[in-house]
């Protein structure tokens, strides 16, 4: 079976139809049970004043990697918004394009704990993140 054909690639897969996914160029480049990786291209919309790649985008890029890893662990009658989201910023980005990825470090019935990274076009870590994410049966999700 080739991975885009398998179910964890098709549960991180969900994600990409988001608006915000659109807007940065976001895509799923790898998914594995519990893990997923994002990519996306650095252009200079993305860039702060200082012409370095705005802390908020690497937030939304880790963000992302981290709820497509759990979405992976996730049935179609579960989804996860973040709840929280520590962030360390560990030297600026360079080169073409981000990846982040995010991996699951604890499942629970109605929260998960994630951990995030994200690594520029020359593989250099560029930021850290833990996320907590809420659990939410998609009947409820009104």
């Amino acid at each position: 079976m080739e991975q885009e054909d398998s179910v964890f690639w098709q549960r991180a897969r969900r994600l990409e139809t988001g608006p915000v996914w659109r807007l940065f160029g976001m895509s799923i480049v790898n998914a594995e049970e519990g893990v997923a990786s994002v990519s996306m291209p650095i252009t200079p919309a993305v860039f702060q004043q200082l012409g370095h790649v705005h802390g908020g985008v690497l937030m939304t890029l880790l963000d992302s990697a981290m709820a497509a890893g759990l979405d992976t662990r996730l049935t179609e009658d579960w989804t996860a918004v973040t709840s929280q989201l520590n962030t360390h910023f560990l030297r600026p980005a360079s080169g073409a394009y981000l990846t982040a990825t995010g991996r699951v470090l604890r499942l629970g019935s109605h929260l998960a704990v994630t951990q995030g990274e994200v690594r520029d076009s020359s593989g250099q870590l560029v930021t850290a993140a833990t996320a907590q994410f809420f659990l939410i049966a998609r009947a409820d999700n009104r």
